[in-house]
C-alpha cells in the first residue's frame, strides 16, 4: 500500500538542554551553528553579536550497536559577558548580562544537562575567570558533575599545543577551580575560516583539498563534544536559584489554597 501523503513518523527524543557561557567573541554563536552544519564558516567579527540570551533547538540522531537514538537538543546561547559593541552606551554590567542568562532558563527550561565555559584557545585569561567565578556561585556546586571547559579556535594549534594550554589552565592558581568545577573535563573546538579559505578560491581542487585537511582536524573534536552532551542524557540537574523560585511559588500557592479551604471561612446557609 503507498503510503499517505499525511502519514508521519514520530519517535521518542530525550531532551538535552545545554547553557554556553563566555565572555564576548569566544565563540558561542558560532558553536551553535557548528553543531548544525560541520562545515560551517566562521568570518572575522570584532563586535558581540548576541545581545539577548537565545534558546536554539534542533533535533540530533546518534547510531551505534543499539539503533538510532534521538534527542532534542536545546542550546541556550548566553549573551557575551564582558561585551564589546559598538553602541557604547548600551554596553551591560555583567550582572545585568546574567540576568538575562537567568530570565532565558526561567522562561524556556528549569534543568540543565551540560553547561559549556566557553574561551578561546591560548587565551583564557582574568576576564574568563571572574565570568566563571560568577556562575560558579549561580549554578551551585550539583552543577558541578554536568560542566565542561570548551577551548574554541582549536583549528590552529597542534594537539601539543592544545595540550599546553589544558596544563597551563589546570596548573595556574587563578583557573585551576574553574578547572576542578568543570567535572566532564575539558574539551576542544574548531571552525572552518572563511577568511583563510577564500585565498584558495580561484582553484577548486585546492580548495577542496584544504577544506578536507581541515575537517580531518577538527572533526574528531566535534564528535567528542557530541559524545560528551549525550552523556548527560538522563542526567539533568535543576538550577539552584529557579528551583527556590519555583519552590517559593508552591508554598506560596499551598498558604493561600489552606486558607481558601480553612473551616474558618465556611459559611453555613
Amino acid at each position: 500500500m503507498a503510503q499517505s501523503k499525511y502519514d508521519v513518523t514520530i519517535v521518542d527524543a530525550e531532551t538535552l538542554n545545554v547553557l554556553l557561557i563566555g565572555r564576548s567573541q569566544c565563540g558561542k554563536s558560532a558553536l551553535v551553528e557548528a553543531l548544525k552544519n560541520p562545515r560551517y564558516c566562521r568570518t572575522n567579527a570584532s563586535v558581540s553579536i548576541t545581545r539577548q540570551a537565545k534558546c536554539h533547538s534542533m533535533v540530533m540522531t546518534t547510531e551505534d550497536g543499539q539503533g538510532k537514538k534521538h534527542y532534542q537538543l536545546n542550546v541556550i546561547d548566553s549573551p557575551g559577558l564582558k561585551e564589546v559593541s559598538w553602541d557604547k552606551e548600551h554596553q551591560r554590567t555583567d550582572e545585568e548580562l546574567l540576568a538575562l542568562v537567568q530570565l532565558c532558563i526561567e522562561q524556556n527550561i528549569t534543568t540543565i544537562n551540560c553547561v559549556c565555559f566557553v574561551s578561546i584557545a591560548g587565551e583564557t585569561h582574568q576576564l574568563d575567570i571572574d565570568i566563571f567565578e560568577k556562575l560558579m556561585d549561580f549554578l551551585g556546586p550539583e552543577l558541578s558533575a554536568n560542566t565542561i571547559m570548551l577551548l574554541t579556535h582549536c583549528e590552529q594549534y597542534t594537539d601539543a599545543k592544545l595540550k599546553e594550554f589544558q596544563d597551563n589552565i589546570r596548573d595556574h592558581k587563578g583557573s585551576e577551580r574553574a578547572f576542578r568545577y568543570c567535572r566532564l573535563g575539558l574539551l576542544y573546538h574548531g571552525l572552518l575560516h572563511f577568511d583563510e579559505l577564500q585565498t584558495y578560491t580561484h582553484n577548486q581542487l585546492l580548495y577542496d583539498e584544504i577544506v578536507d585537511h581541515k575537517l580531518a582536524l577538527i572533526t574528531p573534536h566535534r564528535l567528542k563534544l557530541i559524545q560528551c552532551l549525550v552523556s548527560t542524557a538522563g542526567k539533568q540537574k535543576p538550577i539552584k536559584m529557579i528551583q527556590e523560585i519555583l519552590n517559593s511559588a508552591d508554598e506560596r500557592h499551598r498558604v493561600v489554597y489552606n486558607y481558601l479551604n480553612s473551616p474558618s471561612r465556611c459559611t453555613m446557609m
